[in-house]
């Protein structure tokens, strides 16, 4: 079963763009020449990076084939279906989605909220009849939450319920009243992948409702077309554990009649008040029993990181609940003895880094004081320590860093700017310039030098009062079309300029030469005799050829007007 994983699969359109880190709870993710891959071993399999990917390129593991081995077996297949699938499937009856299953080549279709009652069962012993529960407890329920102990809080573990997940307990149920069958769970959670590399030797497959939708469009499958038949889930339909895929749920199956009032139990969702939850446990005091109900995706399994998105939390709970009018409510009941769980912490590969390791890369991102430590996120971290952290550890790069790249971008494009022979400006919306080279100073005469040597770059002054060009920028920021080489008389000058959109609405550049400057004027010269050269050569060397004359002599002429005006060595 081991050859599995990894739960993800990686695409190579994933390319400089960081959201999945940024959507990482746990930064397992490793960034190498701008490529982001999962790093399994730090990974809690939330499904958090394959939601942020706007390209598609992480992609979780798709087992299809799998399961039609399993069909090819002779084997009995059942379907374990996860109780979110009144929500999934909202407008679909049971005994349509029964019978479609079956259409899939399953011989029996059972719901998992079986198992979720067991799991109840167990827990509601464990808090009324053992002395041993001093301390807080933990649901196992949800396998991300699981992981995310295990591996990020490992003091923790010892308060997870010795109690397999709802799917582990529902598999070892079916397989214990169907010893020879194997058993193919359908759900909206990725960490059940993970999960059954664990427990090889429970559920044999985990698909995602997903997967279900593809296999009913590749078998021609649809609903609501009269032939639903008469089949029910097997053994039995579930009671109170269809509730547990919203979040209080698996309180409400647990309470039952017994003596746990609601202020023992509580139950939280999403990763970050989970997180802050567990960070105040090391500190808790409590005489009481508490159970905490923990479930990583906001507002239960409904929202599972690969459950439809078309409708709202609110409307999903809502068909969940709306299955609920008819259940018969009781205490929890045990019928398999033993499903007790893994609660060990997992051990995760770490690397020493030494406080100078870390200073060495603020350094050479440009952070030397704490004040250049911006903490802006942009990496994908907390701060820009996590940052360097990572950097030593491998799993980040320096270009990652958004505010040193930045200013490098920066440096390098007022180095390319002070370097061109031609006046070079830029200017935003009000006008006011954010950067010129030295060039456009001088083409702008004696009080905007003063005002250049004053301040270089002349940031946030007026343009029209430096140069009367306002009017052009204005044009193109507002038409977004650009000038070309249009002349300008300003001050008895003519000036060439061109100007040209760099932010779309709101950013323009400018480019300007004085071509009444003799220097100019010899480049002009030159220019436009090129421009003879290129247009006339093809048609004088025509007619030279009709006339039976040879046209070099032409084309000597025109090249003598450059080599008076430019350098000997000019070529064409």
């Amino acid at each position: 079963m081991n050859a599995l994983s990894p739960v993800y699969t990686e695409k190579a359109e994933c390319q400089d763009c960081y959201r999945c880190l940024r959507n990482c709870p746990v930064k397992a993710i490793k960034i190498e020449q701008g490529v982001a891959s999962v790093l399994e071993e730090l990974c809690i399999h939330c499904g958090k990076c394959v939601a942020a990917c706007p390209r598609g390129a992480k992609k979780v593991r798709n087992d299809i084939a799998l399961a039609e081995k399993l069909f090819a077996s002779g084997k009995s297949v059942i379907a374990s279906i996860a109780p979110s699938f009144r929500s999934e499937f909202d407008h679909i009856t049971d005994h349509d989605f029964i019978y479609a299953l079956k259409q899939l080549g399953f011989s029996g279709v059972s719901e998992t909220a079986l198992g979720a009652e067991e799991v109840s069962g167990h827990v509601y012993r464990l808090l009324n009849e053992s002395s041993e529960y001093n301390e807080p407890m933990i649901s196992t329920a949800c396998p991300v939450v699981v992981n995310y102990i295990r591996k990020y809080y490992p003091s923790l573990t010892r308060l997870l319920s010795p109690v397999l997940s709802p799917m582990l307990s529902h598999s070892k149920l079916l397989k214990e009243i169907y010893p020879d069958s194997a058993v193919v769970f359908f759900g909206p959670c990725i960490a059940k992948k993970d999960e059954i590399v664990q427990y090889p030797n429970l559920c044999d497959c985990v698909l995602t409702f997903q997967n279900l939708r593809t296999m009913f469009e590749q078998k021609g499958i649809t609903f609501g077309n009269g032939k639903a038949g008469t089949d029910i889930f097997t053994p039995r339909k579930a009671q109170e554990g269809t509730v547990y895929p919203v979040d209080g749920g698996m309180i409400a199956g647990i309470r039952g009649n017994g003596r746990i009032i609601d202020r023992h139990m509580m139950h939280f969702s999403g990763l970050p008040e989970i997180e802050s939850v567990l960070n105040s446990l090391s500190t808790l005091k409590t005489e009481e029993p508490l159970f905490l109900e923990l479930l990583a995706c906001p507002g239960g399994c409904i929202n599972g990181p690969v459950a439809q998105k078309d409708d709202s939390i609110l409307s999903k709970r809502i068909s969940i609940l709306r299955n609920t009018e008819e259940l018969m409510w009781r205490d929890p009941a045990v019928t398999v003895e033993n499903v007790e769980g893994i609660t060990e912490p997992f051990e995760i590969p770490s690397k020493e880094v030494s406080d100078e390791d870390i200073i060495k890369v603020l350094r050479a991102t440009g952070k030397y004081t704490p004040e250049d430590e911006h903490n802006c996120g942009g990496c994908g971290y907390l701060n820009c320590r996590d940052f360097a952290k990572a950097v030593v550890e491998g799993r980040a790069e320096t270009a990652m860093c958004v505010t040193y790249m930045r200013k490098l971008a920066s440096k390098k494009a007022n180095k390319l700017i002070s370097a061109i022979p031609l006046g070079v400006v830029i200017v935003d919306t009000s006008m006011r310039i954010i950067e010129c080279n030295e060039r456009f100073a001088i083409l702008a005469g004696d009080d905007a030098m003063t005002i250049f040597e004053q301040r270089p770059g002349m940031a946030g002054a007026v343009l029209d009062k430096v140069l009367p060009v306002g009017s052009f920028f204005r044009h193109v920021l507002e038409s977004e079309e650009d000038i070309s080489s249009r002349e300008i008389n300003i001050n008895n000058r003519l000036l060439r300029c061109t100007i040209f959109t760099i932010e779309p609405g709101l950013i323009a550049g400018g480019i300007f030469s004085d071509i009444t400057d003799p220097e100019m004027q010899r480049e002009e010269i030159i220019k436009r005799a090129r421009s003879v050269i290129r247009k006339n050569l093809s048609t004088v060397q025509k007619i030279a050829y009709l006339l039976g004359e040879n046209a070099s002599e032409t084309e000597m002429v025109l090249s003598g007007i450059i080599e008076c005006f430019g350098p000997q060595d000019q070529e064409e």
